[in-house]
């Protein structure tokens, strides 16, 4: 009857469609180098539980930090530039 809040959507135990859009951007986009893809593959396999949902607050962070030149490339993308300057303002407070 009613539709899933911002809360709903945010818990731990719901995927977050944001997350879904980025890997899709990155894993879809033949100009993201294949190192770049094995270095988040890795990263995923090796730091996230496969239990749970990966959340935005952790994925974005480990590429700001670690993989700058994909973030650029995202910023670039048409399809989620919007998205990702949201999320970001967001998870910098500002």
């Amino acid at each position: 009857m009613s539709s899933a809040s911002e809360s709903e959507m945010a818990s731990p135990s719901m995927p977050d469609p944001r997350v879904q859009l980025i890997l899709d951007t990155i894993f879809r986009d033949m100009k993201t180098p294949q190192s770049e893809r094995d270095a988040l593959t890795d990263w995923l396999l090796d730091t996230q539980p496969r239990t749970a949902p990966l959340e935005i607050g952790v994925l974005l962070p480990y590429i700001v930090a670690q993989q700058p030149d994909l973030l650029k490339q995202l910023q670039a993308n048409w399809r989620i530039k919007e998205t990702l300057a949201s999320v970001l303002a967001s998870t910098s407070g500002g």
